[in-house]
């Protein structure tokens, strides 16, 4: 699949942040449901979701 989907973040205000493996903000979008990552290079990423005060880290690898 082309896109990351969440689930349960409606109504919820936050920012995500895609970061590759260089340390570079890539992506920086409001948060929501779905996130298109057609344009990005396969590769390990981090995902860095805010919101309400509070910042959540994961690891996303991206493949063929």
């Amino acid at each position: 699949t082309d896109h990351l989907y969440f689930s349960g973040i409606k109504n919820i205000e936050g920012k995500i942040k895609l970061i590759n493996g260089l340390g570079q903000i890539v992506l920086e979008t409001n948060l929501s449901e779905r996130i298109d990552l057609n344009e990005m290079a396969k590769g390990i990423y981090f995902i860095i979701i805010e919101k309400a005060g509070e910042s959540i880290t994961k690891k996303l690898i991206i493949t063929d």
